[in-house]
């Protein structure tokens, strides 16, 4: 039997142990593999939007790609650490150092190249399906089939790489141990686990130091939140939790009730040699849910504001004193006079003003006609009328933001009399508002014949005066309850509308196209960070997966020493479920707690109004599959034991 014949051997003779590394590979491979044919489909160099896509795509596989190689190095040294035993064996039968170094190196490649193979295999067969479902969630049209040559090439030399490299790196595992220590591999006896109290202390300190930043606001108050939540999980789990067992096991009567000092003793030993694995899946599962937090977060408030908006059309021109200013309006009114839709147009004109009692910034002056039109549909204050010299001041809270990105809704300058040149005006009231689709701060009504007379005299100003007016377009038969497809009439319309507006003259907003805009660019990140978190969930469950396995051997020993002792097999269920729940759903808990709050802290920095309903939906579904995982390996795992037991 010659030296690779006696690696495939290993291999093939260890599958159950390889089976979840092997399949975790290969998912990674053909995830890999699809993204690339999808970044290098021909269609997508035909449009901008298809070279955001590939950006995207792009970024995808970096990730992975990393995640992959931290990911292939547990295993393998997990792997190892289970084999130690077999490898004494291998010494004492004359087995040299470099032997083992090539047997494991050939293992691995074999692997390795198992893998790359299934997982080109596998992303060719469902090829077809997985850009069937890239078209839906994207929305990009003609991604038919095409031999990917790019995508095979780029996937194999990646993967190639990756598994050579780790390859070499095993070596650093095993060196330096002597053949007893080979043969006690996993019997080993271990010390019982130690915490620093200090250690300890720094973890609640960093914990609380971070709940009591969120209250606060220091500027980029989640880049701390983020850096001292880290750095207590991680003392967490190799810290905090393994003094928290020790206090635990303090108290008899808790300690002595069940199954509580079986699965207590173990934990401890479990959470302190665990502890890495911990921190890592917590940090992947923390990013993962944020990140689908924020995509479906974009999404639920790209709905919520097309389904707000009452305008099918706004267009806003900065300089009313240009003569051509209202010639994209007369184009807007040309073709939806062509289309036969019927509208209402709503106009609202301002003129910015400096007023002798405020130097630091300019007013928007707009007359109370203009005024009374946003409040019918606003539900603005209502005012009736305004004599010569009256004006009323509305701070426009929906354009005014603090410096932490927060609406301001108070903190505004209150004014008894504005004065420009030789016009003073008696501020009547003074109110805090929000109206959308005006991005004026603080804007002051005064009546129609005022309006015209500070007018004439802003246009003798030679240096300094704007106007601007905004102009609404009301169509009743274009429903925003329901959302807009991009054959809907609306979209059409609005898309001919966009196509003659000249963007040097003023500014456009189409309410259909900016909601189909934003879904598109959502669900590129969506579909993205989906697969993404799909492999991040298979990958941590394998993680644990490693870690049982290559304690199997150990526990089994144990509980068939405590079966002989009177252990029954429900008090060993019971026992392993505890230490099983606790080992999937901690990093789960800590990993949602993190994510809702850091997403939303930045918050306010993406302009999103709210994120705890998409945080929540993320993290429901992460549990969901948590559980079924939890299931499937806990009855894997205790039927192993049972066997074990008698």
């Amino acid at each position: 039997m010659t030296f690779s014949q006696f690696a495939w051997n290993n291999v093939t003779r260890n599958a159950r142990a390889y089976v979840a590394f092997f399949l975790c590979s290969t998912f990674s491979v053909s995830i890999f593999f699809s993204y690339a044919i999808f970044m290098f489909h021909p269609k997508l160099l035909n449009n901008e939007l298809g070279m955001s896509v590939k950006a995207g795509m792009t970024a995808a596989e970096y990730v992975i790609f990393l995640f992959s190689f931290f990911f292939v190095l547990y295993s393998v040294s997990s792997f190892l650490k289970a084999r130690k035993k077999e490898f004494g064996i291998l010494t004492i039968l004359g087995a040299e150092q470099t032997h083992m170094y090539t047997l494991i190196f050939m293992e691995n490649i074999i692997i390795g190249a198992l893998a790359i193979v299934s997982g080109l295999g596998l992303g060719l067969l469902f090829s077809k399906l997985f850009l069937l479902l890239s078209t839906e969630m994207t929305g990009l049209e003609g991604l038919n089939f095409y031999f990917p040559t790019q995508a095979i090439g780029l996937t194999t030399g990646a993967f190639a790489a990756l598994f050579f490299i780790i390859s070499f790196t095993t070596m650093f595992f095993l060196r330096n141990q002597q053949t007893m220590e080979l043969l006690k591999g996993t019997s080993k006896p271990k010390t019982e686990p130690k915490a620093s109290i200090f250690l300890s202390l720094l973890s609640v300190a960093c914990i609380g130091g971070s709940f009591f930043l969120i209250q606060r606001d220091i500027g980029q108050t989640y880049l701390y939140v983020l850096g001292l939540g880290s750095i207590g999980t991680y003392f967490f789990f190799t810290q905090l939790s393994v003094f928290m067992i020790r206090i635990l096991k303090r108290s008899q009567t808790f300690f002595y009730r069940g199954v509580n000092l079986l699965w207590l003793s173990e934990m401890a030993y479990k959470i302190k040699d665990s502890a890495r694995i911990f921190f890592i899946i917590t940090v992947v599962t923390a990013m993962a849910c944020g990140f689908l937090s924020i995509v479906l977060s974009e999404d639920s408030q790209n709905k919520r504001e097309f389904i707000n908006k009452p305008f099918a059309i706004q267009y806003k021109s900065y300089d009313t004193l240009n003569s051509e200013w209202d010639q994209d309006v007369q184009r807007i009114d040309q073709i939806l006079d062509h289309n036969e839709i019927a509208y209402d147009k709503i106009q609202y004109e301002s003129v910015n003003v400096n007023f002798e009692e405020e130097a630091s910034g300019s007013f928007a002056v707009t007359r109370l006609s203009d005024y009374k039109q946003l409040a019918g549909i606003y539900d603005l204050p209502n005012i009736d009328a305004l004599a010569d010299r009256e004006l009323v001041l509305l701070n426009n809270s929906s354009s005014s933001f603090t410096d932490s990105g927060q609406r301001k809704t108070d903190g505004f300058r209150s004014y008894t009399n504005l004065t420009v040149s030789t016009f003073s005006f008696d501020v009547m009231m003074q109110e805090t508002v929000t109206i959308p689709n005006i991005y004026d701060e603080q804007i002051v009504v005064i009546s129609d014949q005022q309006y015209n007379d500070l007018y004439e005299q802003v246009l003798e100003v030679p240096k300094g005066r704007s106007s601007s007016a905004a102009v609404f377009y009301r169509i009743t038969e274009w429903s925003n309850d329901d959302l807009p497809v991009e054959d809907s009439i609306e979209s059409k319309v609005t898309g001919e509308i966009n196509n003659v507006i000249n963007q040097d003259l003023g500014f456009i907003s189409l309410r259909a196209l900016d909601f189909l805009q934003v879904q598109q660019t959502t669900s590129i990140f969506k579909f993205v960070w989906i697969f993404i978190a799909a492999i991040f969930s298979v990958s941590s469950i394998s993680f644990l997966y490693f870690k049982l396995y290559s304690d199997l051997q150990a526990d089994q020993r144990m509980y068939q020493s405590l079966s002989r002792m009177g252990l029954t097999e429900q008090e060993m269920s019971t026992s392993a479920s505890i230490q099983l729940a606790i080992l999937f759903f901690l990093p789960l808990f800590i990993a949602s707690l993190g994510a809702i709050i850091t997403v939303e802290l930045i918050r306010p920095e993406l302009a999103i109004a709210s994120t705890i309903q998409s945080s929540l939906t993320v993290v429901l579904g992460y549990f969901i599959i948590q559980v079924v995982y939890f299931i499937l390996i806990r009855a894997l795992y205790v039927q192993k034991l049972k066997k074990a037991m008698f």
